[in-house]
């Protein structure tokens, strides 16, 4: 689950796949615009790549992923906690 990060510079998130190959990374890339209409680019970081998010797609990423994250990762999502309480069913229940 602590495969990803949020730049605040850039006010965006990255995927850190830069353990697999490019093809692969395009699957994803693809893949989340075709299931969830998450837009993405692949960025180069030295001699791997890593998936950037659009940050157009910030909220639709959260929406899509929140449900599934355990509750001490929220800060990941740079989302106050009271925001995602409701959303996890971690909390709900």
């Amino acid at each position: 689950m602590d495969d990803g990060s949020y730049s605040t510079n850039k006010q965006n998130y990255y995927l850190h796949t830069q353990g697999f190959q490019l093809k692969d990374i395009e699957k994803l890339r693809n893949t989340l615009f075709r299931n969830f209409s998450i837009k993405s680019n692949i960025h180069r970081d030295r001699d791997k790549y890593k998936l950037y998010i659009l940050k157009e797609c910030n909220e639709l990423l959260k929406k899509t992923i929140e449900q599934y994250i355990q509750p001490s990762f929220f800060y990941k999502l740079h989302s106050s906690l009271q925001d995602l309480q409701c959303a996890s069913h971690y909390l709900c229940l």
